[in-house]
C-alpha cells in the first residue's frame, strides 16, 4: 500500500499528513490557513496524536489542539506519545497539562500502564509521568495497576529501575487485580528483587509495606532463600527478615532449605544466624543430602572456605551422622570417598 492509498483507507486529513511526515513548512502552512486541528481519521485521531517532531508539537498546541482528545480506543495524544516511545513529546504534553488519569477504553490503561509495559517502559517517562501526578496504584478494567503492568513480563528481567521508581513513589503492592493477583505474583515478590540486588534501603521499605515475607517464587524460593544464596549479603539484612517473621525451613522446588543454600555458599556467620532460627539440621533435599552431606563435599573444593568450622557448627546443633543420602552414603562416607578422588585427580 502506497502513502497515498494509506491517508485515503485512514481518511488523513493534509495536516495528519504533514504532521506524520515531520514537514514542519507544510503544518506552518496550513496552521496559517486555519486547518483543522481536531479533525479526526478513520481511528478517530487528531493531528497530535500522531506527531512525534518537537517543533510541530508546540506549533500545534499554541495553537489550541486539544490535549487530551480521545481516539476511538479512548486514548490520548499523550498515551500515543508513550507508545511511540518519543520521550520529548511526552515531556512537552505533560508541560501543556495533559490529564494523566484518563484511562482509554480497550484494558482502562492510563498514560502511566502503558509506560510501565514491557512492551514500551520506559524508565524517563515512567518517571516524567510520576513527577507530574500519575496516581500510582490507579487500577484498570482488569484491576491492574501500574506495578501489576511493571512486573508482566515472562520472557526476560524486569526493568529494576520501573519497580523502585513505582514502590519510591508508594505503589502498594499488596493490591489485588480481578483474578486476585497481587502485582509480585506476575514474576517474583519485590522483595526477592530487592533481595537479590542487594539494597538494604529497598528492603527495609518493602518489609515495612507489610509484604508476604514467605511469599515463593516459581521455584519455591523465598526473600531468605535469595537472601542467603547471595554472596557478601550483610547480616543485618537476615536478621531483618527474620524480625519480619521469615521462616528459615520453607524449602525450594528441590528441597533444598536456606540452610542447605547457607553452606554452599561457605558463609559461617550465615549458618549460625540460621542454626539459632531454628533452621532443621537434618532437613534433606531431593538428593537425599543434609546440610552436612553438603558442607563435607564442599569442603573437598579448594575454594571453598569455613567448611570445617561449618562442620564444626552442625555437629554441634547435634546434626545426624547417621543419616544417608540417595547414593546410600553418609556425610562421612561422602567426605572420604571425595578425598580418595582427590588423592586420584
Amino acid at each position: 500500500m502506497s502513502l497515498r492509498d494509506f491517508d485515503k483507507v485512514y481518511n488523513n486529513s493534509p495536516l495528519h499528513i504533514a504532521v506524520e511526515n515531520d514537514d514542519v513548512q507544510t503544518v506552518t502552512t496550513l496552521l496559517s490557513n486555519s486547518a483543522k486541528l481536531e479533525a479526526r481519521n478513520s481511528k478517530g485521531r487528531t493531528p497530535l496524536h500522531g506527531v512525534t517532531n518537537y517543533k510541530i508539537v508546540k506549533d500545534l498546541l499554541a495553537a489550541g489542539a486539544d490535549v487530551d482528545a480521545l481516539d476511538k480506543e479512548g486514548n490520548t495524544p499523550l498515551h500515543t506519545a508513550i507508545l511511540r516511545k518519543c520521550v520529548p513529546i511526552v515531556q512537552i504534553l505533560l508541560q501543556a497539562g495533559a490529564d494523566v488519569t484518563i484511562k482509554n477504553s480497550y484494558k482502562g490503561d492510563t498514560p502511566l500502564h502503558v509506560a510501565v509495559d514491557p512492551l514500551y517502559r520506559h524508565g524517563t517517562m515512567t518517571q516524567l509521568l510520576v513527577k507530574s501526578g500519575s496516581p500510582v496504584n490507579q487500577q484498570n478494567n482488569f484491576g491492574e495497576t501500574p506495578l501489576h503492568i511493571a512486573y508482566k513480563n515472562s520472557t526476560g528481567p524486569i526493568d529494576r529501575n520501573i519497580i523502585k521508581i513505582l514502590i519510591d513513589n508508594g505503589a502498594d503492592i499488596s493490591v489485588k487485580n480481578s483474578a486476585g493477583k497481587k502485582p509480585a505474583d506476575h514474576k517474583d515478590n519485590a522483595l526477592h528483587d530487592a533481595v537479590r540486588s542487594g539494597e538494604s534501603k529497598d528492603i527495609t521499605k518493602i518489609l515495612m509495606s507489610k509484604t508476604d515475607i514467605n511469599f515463593q517464587d516459581i521455584y519455591g524460593r523465598t526473600a531468605l532463600c535469595h537472601a542467603v544464596s547471595k554472596p557478601g549479603i550483610e547480616a543485618g539484612v537476615i536478621r531483618n527478615l527474620f524480625t519480619a517473621g521469615a521462616d528459615a525451613n520453607i524449602a525450594d522446588a528441590v528441597n533444598s532449605s536456606p540452610l542447605h543454600q547457607a553452606v554452599i555458599l561457605g558463609n559461617i556467620s550465615i549458618v549460625r544466624l540460621l542454626l539459632n532460627a531454628g533452621a532443621v539440621v537434618n532437613k534433606q533435599n531431593n538428593d537425599g543430602d543434609t546440610p552436612l552431606h553438603l558442607a563435607v563435599k564442599a569442603g573437598s573444593r579448594k575454594a571453598f572456605r569455613h567448611y570445617a568450622a561449618i562442620v564444626k557448627v552442625l555437629i554441634d546443633h547435634k546434626t545426624d551422622l547417621t543419616l544417608k543420602n540417595n547414593a546410600g552414603k553418609t556425610a562421612a562416607e561422602c567426605a572420604v570417598l571425595d578425598n580418595i578422588k582427590k588423592l586420584f585427580a
